[in-house]
């Protein structure tokens, strides 16, 4: 073999090593440009529940990587976490917020695609409170998985002991009932009948008279959303003037009122969940997310059971409260992340998700069909129809007004009007701040 023959076979092998080298690392390099990570921070959804949805997503798409973290903090920590991460820009690409959160974080939020929902096919998929309440300024932001409701946990030892069998479904019954149930000797509580009339110790506090505050169709604020109403007077269908916003809160702190014939409750009682494991109260004001704290609590040795709120009669109304998916408006992967949400969010990915979770459905069409069989869910599948909630503008300040509404009554001794055209006005200060925004 001559010289030049051996100089031009090098020069051609040379070449084509540095060729196959090329497409090789733009294959590799391609390869790794495709695969996209997404953070996913969490905060009613233990690991497991999420991890279902995350395992048959990436069975269809190996390509993407879902790192989810729960944040086990008080909601007001969680959000302060969620908050400082977006703005040092090491946020998570989804996350979640309470479906009263979004007037306070919108702005930080994408815009839900019309690829994954448009306004109809959100309505047709998911119960009208979530329709309302992860709607704002006419655009969807939030994709729920669950719609929690404030029901009645009630223990059947006790109820037996009294010979009640079942609780009334209105809240005149639901009165006598609870008369039935509790051990008061003076102002000395030994055995509530609920938990219910104080603020500190109750769990959902505000958020039961909230409900007693739209079962008696208080109108909580005005219109353009500008001012609280919940504080004036209307008429009733008589024609007489009502306060029916006052009229709740008496309600709730009668059964804190040691002069009233409903009393039960007082502010020495332990927390409301302990009370109720424990059995010192007979009956407790909860939600479904409570469900896994009583069993813990207990070891799964309590048994308890689960009935609709009492009603207004003539007027059925639950309240809601419950988190919902979000992606971050600065994140790099908004495609993907609203891709896993819609995949998330189907019928056949949800339904495996509430059997994980034992959390109630968001979807309508998985509410009967897949929790009526169930003993603990069935009564958040019946509810979530009714449920309701209402604008605060900012929640936590207006959780805490409240909150002080109801001490300010039972501690402090203010007249229910008094007290209750103070907090409105504090609500008011809160509407207009965040009507300029």
């Amino acid at each position: 073999m001559s010289t030049k023959l051996k100089i031009a076979i090098g020069v051609v092998s040379g070449i084509l090593l540095i060729a196959v080298g090329f497409f090789v690392f733009k294959a590799l390099t391609k390869k790794v440009s495709k695969t996209t990570q997404l953070k996913y921070w969490g905060y009613v959804d233990d690991e497991e529940n999420i991890k279902t949805l995350i395992d048959s997503y990436k069975e269809k798409h190996p390509n993407v990587s879902i790192i989810y973290k729960k944040i086990e903090e008080t909601p007001e920590e969680y959000e302060k976490i969620v908050t400082d991460a977006l703005a040092s820009g090491e946020g998570p690409d989804i996350f979640q917020i309470r479906n009263d959160w979004l007037p306070k974080h919108y702005k930080k939020l994408a815009e839900i695609p019309s690829s994954v929902y448009t306004r109809e096919s959100f309505g047709d998929t998911f119960f009208e409170v979530a329709k309302n309440d992860l709607n704002y300024k006419d655009k969807f932001y939030a994709v729920p998985f669950t719609v929690d409701t404030l029901a009645l946990f009630y223990n059947p030892k006790i109820l037996n002991e009294k010979f009640l069998f079942q609780i009334p479904d209105t809240w005149d019954g639901f009165i006598g009932a609870e008369k039935k149930l509790r051990t008061v000797n003076g102002d000395v509580v030994e055995r509530a009948g609920v938990a219910m009339g104080t603020s500190n110790n109750v769990e959902h506090a505000q958020d039961i008279l909230y409900l007693l505050m739209l079962q008696s169709n208080t109108k909580m604020i005005s219109n353009d959303f500008a001012k609280a109403y919940f504080n004036l007077s209307t008429k009733d269908v008589q024609g007489n003037i009502v306060y029916p916003g006052t009229n709740s809160l008496g309600f709730y702190t009668s059964f804190a009122d040691p002069t009233k014939e409903t009393y039960t409750w007082n502010a020495s009682m332990p927390n409301s969940l302990e009370a109720f494991t424990s059995g010192k109260t007979a009956m407790y004001f909860g939600y479904a997310s409570d469900v896994k704290k009583i069993k813990k609590a207990t070891n799964e040795k309590m048994d308890f059971k689960i009935t609709v709120v009492p009603q207004v009669l003539g007027n059925k109304v639950t309240f809601a409260k419950y988190w919902a998916n979000v992606v971050s408006k600065d994140s790099k992967n908004q495609k993907t992340a609203w891709d896993f949400l819609k995949f998330a969010s189907s019928k056949e990915q949800l339904a495996k998700y509430i059997k994980v979770s034992k959390l109630p459905s968001a979807r309508k069409d998985l509410a009967g069909e897949k929790q009526e069989g169930d003993e603990l869910l069935k009564t958040f599948a019946k509810q979530a129809k009714d449920a309701k909630t209402w604008y605060k503008g900012d929640w936590l300040k207006t959780d805490k007004i409240f909150k002080d509404l109801i001490t300010d009554v039972i501690i402090n001794k203010q007249p229910a009007q008094a007290a209750i055209d103070s907090a409105a006005k504090k609500v008011t200060d809160i509407l207009e701040e965040y009507k300029t925004r």
